[in-house]
């Protein structure tokens, strides 16, 4: 085993105790300097995270950092005097959380932390199971309605992973290049853009459906209401907007703007048919080309995400 190795294990095992046994009230690690004290080839040399030399090894750094992050998760948020909520519990995850959580019917929680992991969450706040990543994931997945319930992922690697409700893999695709925010789920089919500008359709088994290429970086793909998608493509000083007709591939209209850069269709669509968390954009209300503005966030209020911590409040 390398030591690079010995501090990762080490690491996961403690965040393995936090997430998944939160009763367990201590834990030491076995050894700090036995490389110092022991005659060389001792067999129990090769776990101190000392070298016979009193110089360090990985494990005692990473060690060090993440003791310092473990305790950070036993301190409550903040809550001013007269806040409407109180704190339930707190989840840790392994690193920062880059996006909104997504909660299924059920009251799972489904959150990505870096360094590409999603995490099952129970209502309880323990946890139901952990999925890592090939590379590294920062937008949350798409999830298929009940009693299907299948969670659809892209990470850096450029893959798209289709897991079943229990976390185990069902079937994986190598797109062209990682996928652009999350992907989305609508009517049997995935579907999501690139990085490179191809928009993607595959069915739940896994088969491409259509692909279109825009030829040119997009905003991620968002969908509103009356199950359209929509996104923004730079072009020199101007944007585009561009709707998918009825999921085929196949534009409805474009319209040039003047903003730059683009709005972040990383919210998804409003109820009202108009994006969310980005500050401005298309459409208008009658779901034509006329932009519609709406300012908000696609959070909860009783939602926040903390770096690497999951924190629910209730009223």
């Amino acid at each position: 085993m390398s030591e690079e190795q010995q501090s990762r294990y080490l690491v996961d095992t403690l965040w393995m105790i936090r997430q998944s046994y939160p009763w367990v009230a201590g834990v030491f690690v076995w050894n700090l300097n036995f490389s110092v004290i022991t005659e060389p080839g001792d067999e129990k040399a090769g776990f101190s995270i000392l070298n016979p030399d009193w110089s360090i090894r990985p494990a005692y750094l990473t060690l060090q950092m993440n003791v310092n992050a473990l305790q950070d998760i036993e301190r409550p948020p903040f809550l001013s005097e007269g806040a409407t909520v109180a704190h339930a519990w707190t989840f840790p995850g392994r690193g920062p959380m880059h996006s909104p959580p997504l909660l299924a019917p059920d009251g799972t929680l489904y959150a990505v932390s870096d360094p590409g992991t999603l995490y099952a969450v129970n209502p309880d706040g323990t946890l139901q199971w952990a999925y890592h990543a090939s590379g590294m994931v920062s937008s949350a997945p798409a999830r298929a309605p009940d009693p299907d319930g299948s969670l659809y992922l892209g990470d850096s690697s450029s893959l798209l992973t289709a897991l079943h409700p229990d976390g185990s893999p069902a079937w994986t695709v190598r797109l062209r290049s990682p996928l652009r925010g999350s992907p989305v789920f609508h009517d049997e089919h995935i579907y999501g853009v690139t990085r490179t500008g191809e928009v993607v359709a595959f069915d739940q088994e896994g088969h491409e459906a259509w692909t279109r290429d825009l030829e040119g970086e997009t905003t991620p793909l968002s969908l509103s209401s009356d199950g359209r998608s929509w996104w923004a493509r730079p072009q020199e000083v101007s944007s585009r907007w561009g709707p998918m007709g009825s999921w085929s591939g196949t534009p409805n209209w474009d319209r040039r703007s003047g903003l730059r850069p683009p709005p972040t269709a990383a919210g998804g669509g409003g109820s009202d048919g108009r994006w969310e968390r980005g500050g401005a954009g298309p459409p208008g209300p009658g779901g034509d080309d006329r932009p519609g503005w709406h300012a908000g966030r696609s959070l909860a209020p009783d939602w926040d995400i903390l770096p690497s911590l999951l924190v629910h409040c209730v009223p």
